[in-house]
């Protein structure tokens, strides 16, 4: 069960297979992971640079599957446009959407997973990211326990229309701390950077809610996927907001490094097959 992170290309194959159009084998993109330390994404430079990180065959009985990582969503989408790939893998919101978005791309099912993808926040691994991890984790209960969570899941994620997500403002503390957050902002509904440089979506808004809870300062970034390591660990950032983590299972995850911890899970989804239509 332990394949580096490539879990669930193993569990999520059962969408494809039910697709002759793709009985060749298909060209699969994912969202990069956060395996990489920065000196392993120094070492790379030129192919971060070209936004595609690695390649992995999964070899299967009828035919191979090519899976493509890309440093963000705009890069696969195009990528997808040009038949650079087949489809791709995205969770449910993301997926939702960007079909209501785009007419042209069509989501053809779900993987079946035996576990949920959980999204959680990451801090350095040293005495300061402990401490500030213990501090989110605390203001992500309160928040759970009070409703908000799940109020702010009806807002933004049940049935993600065609607007883009509601920009969310932070309040400010005078004399509070400052917390320096890098997100991807490209991934609405759950977190998105307008071409104006303000930040909205679920996770977004979640990450309001703990600044008022804690009094801090939240200062964004944004940050492509395969930067969310090395921002953590050049001190640009002391909390990355997105890292992806299984749920329920004992397996190597797939954003995990040594120099991270991650706080509680704060949503659990599941991933879609989309592609453009045929």
């Amino acid at each position: 069960m332990k394949h580096k992170g490539l879990l669930f290309i193993v569990t999520a194959l059962v969408v494809l297979s039910s697709y002759a159009a793709y009985a060749d084998g298909a060209k699969i993109g994912m969202i990069s992971q956060a395996q990489a330390t920065a000196e392993e994404v120094s070492k790379t430079a030129e192919q971060t640079k070209n936004l595609v990180l690695w390649e992995v065959n999964e070899n299967r009985a009828d035919a191979p599957d090519i899976y493509r990582f890309y440093d963000n969503l705009a890069a696969m989408l195009l990528a997808v446009e040009v038949g650079e790939i087949d489809g791709m893998f995205l969770t449910r919101p993301v997926a939702e959407y960007l079909t209501a978005q785009n007419p042209s791309l069509k989501i053809y099912g779900i993987a079946g997973m035996a576990v949920d993808l959980g999204y959680a926040f990451g801090f350095m691994n040293d005495d300061k990211g402990k401490v500030l991890c213990n501090k989110f984790n605390e203001a992500l209960r309160i928040i759970k326990q009070v409703g908000r969570l799940d109020k702010l899941y009806a807002k933004y994620l049940v049935k993600p229309g065609r607007k883009d997500p509601e920009v969310v403002n932070f309040p400010l503390f005078p004399d509070g701390e400052t917390i320096k957050v890098a997100v991807t902002g490209d991934l609405p509904p759950l977190d998105y950077m307008t071409p104006d440089g303000k930040a909205a979506g679920f996770n977004t808004a979640l990450l309001a809610e703990i600044g008022k809870h804690l009094g801090c300062n939240i200062q964004i970034m944004q940050v492509d996927s395969a930067a969310r390591v090395p921002a953590l660990t050049s001190g640009r950032a002391d909390v990355v907001f997105w890292f992806s983590v299984w749920t329920g299972i004992d397996a190597q995850q797939p954003d995990m490094t040594s120099d991270v911890i991650v706080s509680e899970p704060y949503y659990t989804t599941d991933m879609f097959f989309m592609a453009g239509k045929k």
